[in-house]
């Protein structure tokens, strides 16, 4: 039977063929019944944030991605339950590289978020304006993470932490460079 090698009567390499053709790169299948998970992983910040992990939030502009992004931050740095639901489980400085609004902008909208969730302490968060794509300010990103050892860093926003790349270029060439950067600083990643 095609997809299946146990009980299979073809020797021509038949069902082989058939695999190639119908799974293509894909690779052989894997029963997921089959698969025995390990431990849950840690997270940050309730199941939002998978610890040591980078995540994206994609949407359009003006849809909340800053503001949910700066109630994660104030919610790491105070070890307080600021989204309803999603305790931090971790508490830490938070790095936030901002491509597009400035530190009086950020700073706004975590005051905000402080006075809602009655949060009167300083907390450990820093802020830097950065002018150039990620893969190119990569060893000052290193310095940064040295310096503040963060739990958390904020990149805001991906599109503008993106390298320019030519206009034939393939865009994913471009986002995989930023992601691996990312990675190498050692540290959970919100982009």
């Amino acid at each position: 039977s095609p997809g299946s090698d146990e009980g299979c009567r073809h020797r021509c390499g038949r069902c082989d063929d058939f695999r190639r053709a119908v799974m293509g790169d894909l690779g052989e299948p894997v029963h997921l019944e089959d698969v025995h998970p390990d431990d849950e992983p840690p997270y940050l910040l309730g199941r939002l944030l998978a610890s040591g992990e980078t995540t994206l939030l994609y949407g359009d502009g003006g849809t909340g991605k800053s503001l949910l992004a700066a109630a994660m931050a104030v919610s790491v740095a105070s070890g307080r339950e600021v989204i309803p639901g999603q305790p931090p489980t971790s508490r830490g400085c938070i790095l936030i590289l901002d491509f597009e609004d400035s530190a009086k902008r950020w700073a706004e909208r975590m005051q905000r978020i402080k006075v809602a969730a009655s949060i009167a302490e300083r907390l450990d968060l820093h802020y830097y304006q950065v002018r150039d794509d990620v893969p190119s300010c990569e060893d000052e990103l290193r310095r940064a993470v040295a310096q503040y050892r963060p739990v958390l860093v904020i990149v805001d926003s991906m599109g503008y932490a993106l390298p320019p790349e030519a206009p034939s270029s393939d865009p994913r060439v471009a986002v995989l460079a930023v992601l691996r950067t990312l990675r190498q600083l050692d540290t959970t990643v919100l982009l």
